[in-house]
């Protein structure tokens, strides 16, 4: 039985150059992001593939957060207040959410636990009071990690909002940040993808000197 290797060889009709250019190179590691796309991939093709891998994933990534970056230096302080009003409102509905939530979580979590522990002390046999045991530690764990004092819903917001130029500082820092984690990332794949293209066309010239030869 054939391999998908050699079945696109046949449909390629036996010709072996272009395969080697085009097909079984996706099973080595210059392409083997391609591995499973599809054949009609010519030479051209397959290097503008490894010239753009990650797809601009980055580029684009980058230029979202210059323009974030751009619109957080141009508000005004009014805009800030505004701003930090706004994030302080949401902040207090979502800890009050979360507290409901997680009193809700505790609630039931002390009555599963209470019925476990009086089918413990009704249970008989091996089996029975094992599993009950079982069924006891299992909340008791959870109770002592998720319902304790230091993990319990989240710290709840400050009485007051940010100060408009204490949000300002944080949120252009974070933003700066994530500029120059985007540089280094594309940084990376530029270069990644400057060797995969470059491996590949020593490969296909390998090749076409090898038929040249053939001639």
């Amino acid at each position: 039985m054939g391999t998908g290797y050699t079945n696109a060889l046949e449909k390629m009709g036996f010709d072996m150059k272009r395969w080697m250019k085009e097909n079984i190179i996706r099973g080595m590691g210059v392409c083997v992001t391609m591995r499973d796309d599809s054949y009609d991939l010519n030479s051209e093709e397959i290097a503008d593939r490894l010239r753009h891998e990650s797809g601009g994933y980055y580029e684009k990534a980058l230029a979202e957060a210059a323009a974030v970056l751009a619109a957080a230096e141009a508000r005004t302080q009014p805009e800030w207040e505004a701003r930090a009003l706004g994030l302080h409102q949401a902040e207090r509905v979502e800890g009050a959410e979360k507290e409901k939530v997680y009193q809700e979580r505790k609630e039931a979590h002390e009555k599963a636990l209470e019925v476990a522990e009086r089918m413990l002390a009704r249970a008989t046999g091996e089996v029975a009071t094992g599993t009950c045991r079982f069924a006891v530690e299992q909340l008791q764990s959870t109770m002592s990690y998720d319902f304790s004092d230091a993990h319990a819903y989240g710290y709840p917001p400050p009485e007051a909002p940010s100060e408009w130029d204490d949000l300002r500082a944080r949120e252009i820092e974070g933003i700066q940040k994530d500029i120059k984690n985007h540089t280094k990332y594309l940084d990376e794949d530029n270069a990644r993808n400057a060797d995969s293209l470059s491996a590949y066309i020593e490969w296909c010239e390998f090749v076409d000197q090898h038929f040249l030869s053939e001639e």
